[in-house]
């Protein structure tokens, strides 16, 4: 099974969302959960309220999968990467910010 994460664009043309796309011969790809959704934002995180863009999966020795992503709000203006786990490259933990671009901090150590 091919997966293919993205970020996509809705429908106000100001909001992106990661998804994920299968495909079984990397020519024809389906979404999953119809929509594709897999880390949507949150619109009461001080942090991914406005979108959750550019996501990097890797599958770790374990068989874990970790995405690093960006996570945005708008009011103010902040950029943060974030962090999420699966187990299945599917269903996804519940994100941690762990670097703020604005301030250039850790905010959690891997």
């Amino acid at each position: 099974m091919i997966y293919l994460y993205y970020a996509g664009m809705s429908a106000d043309f100001k909001t992106e969302q990661i998804g994920l796309a299968t495909s079984k011969d990397g020519l024809k790809f389906t979404r999953i959960n119809n929509d594709g959704l897999i880390l949507p934002i949150d619109p009461k995180s001080d942090w991914m309220s406005s979108m959750t863009c550019n996501p990097t999966v890797l599958k770790i020795k374990n068989g874990k999968f970790i995405m690093f992503f960006q996570g945005i709000v708008n009011k103010p203006r902040k950029t943060t990467i974030g962090l999420s786990e699966s187990l299945d490259g599917i269903n996804w933990s519940k994100p941690l910010p762990i670097i703020s671009i604005k301030d250039k901090q850790v905010i959690k150590k891997l």
